[in-house]
């Protein structure tokens, strides 16, 4: 049987593994239920979150950028400063590695947040893309709305009665998202 976070996790996995930028994938449930040290916000009926990871090195190499024009520029600033680091290093040592302990990274990120049941039984979702360049830490903003940390982020909100119309709606807001942030 079909649930709502086996096609969230499924769909979320194979369109992130599809951008060929990744290093890593990890796939995460959001967590939704207050415990000590945590209270857990009404509007948040839990989801998933899968993050995906490359390197600048990797991006400029291949040409591989997100679509998002912050975060490209970003990119390009990051392999010039490595650069210049090296061509320093070099010129002092005669061995240098252009990002020896890859803190250079860049995090891909997709999320499906779901949402009460509104009165007239309609559920709902928030489908979510960000490409983050503050590595190695990668703070996002739990908002997901572009911050200091978020070169961009996409957010579309989904309506939906049955599983049927939640796999079809979540297939089209994933192609948008991606494609606008990717």
């Amino acid at each position: 049987m079909k649930t709502y976070d086996n096609i969230a996790k499924d769909m979320l996995t194979d369109r992130l593994q599809d951008t060929n930028l990744l290093i890593v994938c990890e796939v995460e449930e959001i967590e939704h239920v207050s415990r000590d040290g945590f209270i857990a916000n009404p509007y948040n009926n839990g989801g998933v979150v899968i993050n995906g990871f490359s390197d600048v090195e990797y991006i400029v190499g291949s040409g591989s950028y997100p679509a998002h024009d912050k975060a490209r520029q970003d990119i390009n600033r990051i392999y010039e400063d490595l650069c210049e680091c090296f061509t320093q290093a070099e010129l002092e040592s005669g061995q240098c590695e252009l990002d020896p302990d890859g803190q250079c990274s860049v995090m891909y990120q997709l999320r499906v947040m779901y949402h009460p049941q509104d009165d007239d039984g309609v559920y709902s979702a928030s489908v979510s893309a960000v490409v983050n360049t503050e590595g190695p830490y990668h703070r996002s903003s739990i908002s997901w709305a572009p911050s200091v940390f978020c070169e961009g982020s996409k957010e579309i909100k989904i309506e939906y009665r049955t599983v049927a119309e939640f796999e079809t709606k979540l297939k089209d807001s994933l192609d948008l998202v991606i494609k606008e942030i990717f």
